[in-house]
């Protein structure tokens, strides 16, 4: 008959390893986690040039101030498109010569990259600021001003599949369609990530922010070589 353990037999040392991490501590590297997702989403907001030659750089997190609700308002869904073809466009940036299909389409693209900027350069600002302070997460104020600046990017998103770009324009139009769809996965995996606090979410935006910033240099790039002479 096999007899039964008694509280005084000796404790198995290898029944010692097999007890789970204390709550603390996963929660705390759960937030490291989030947080690292962020600033990488931070870093890759500041990446793409949208049509602009400024090189400009993406904003100093230390330094970046937190957008208000009350900030400047961005264009909502029903603003209007850019200016019609009987629109006198600028000489500086329109070259003499062309169609009034290029011209419009020319301006099209430059106002949709203006509010591409404002909403990504937004947003940027505001993953720097929760990344320096992690409590801005469940702030209201941070998470309509955040909204805001979405919205911005999904208005630019609906503008760039309403274009019918001149067949000189397809290359550099497919290239914004592509930007756009990485753009719009990243709004709803970035809103996502924050209600549910959740860092791969938050990491997937980041990655999707990563491959619109690389469709719109290739674009922009098509667009440099349609400008050479």
């Amino acid at each position: 008959m096999k007899r039964k353990p008694l509280k005084s037999d000796p404790i198995d040392p290898n029944s010692l390893n097999k007890q789970p991490p204390a709550p603390e501590k996963r929660k705390r590297s759960r937030w490291w986690y989030i947080i690292g997702a962020i600033i990488l989403l931070f870093i890759c907001g500041g990446i793409g040039s949208l049509f602009t030659n400024d090189n400009a750089t993406a904003p100093d997190a230390t330094e970046a101030p937190l957008p208000t609700a009350t900030s400047e308002p961005l264009p909502t869904h029903t603003r209007e498109l850019p200016p019609t073809a009987t629109s006198e466009p600028a000489p500086t940036e329109t070259p003499s010569g062309e169609s009034a299909e290029v011209l419009n389409y020319r301006a099209s693209i430059i106002e949709i990259a203006d509010l591409y900027k404002t909403g990504l350069t937004g947003l940027s600002d505001q993953s720097a600021a929760v990344a320096s302070t992690p409590a801005l997460m469940v702030n209201d104020e941070w998470k309509l001003t955040t909204a805001t600046f979405l919205a911005a990017i999904r208005v630019a998103n609906d503008q760039v599949r309403a274009l019918n770009p001149p067949d000189q324009f397809q290359e550099v139009h497919d290239e914004l369609l592509v930007a756009a769809d990485n753009f719009e996965t990243m709004t709803t995996l970035y809103a996502e990530g924050v209600d549910e606090i959740d860092p791969e979410k938050l990491a997937g935006a980041a990655e999707s922010m990563q491959l619109g910033n690389e469709a719109v240099q290739r674009a922009t790039t098509a667009l440099n070589n349609l400008n050479q002479p």
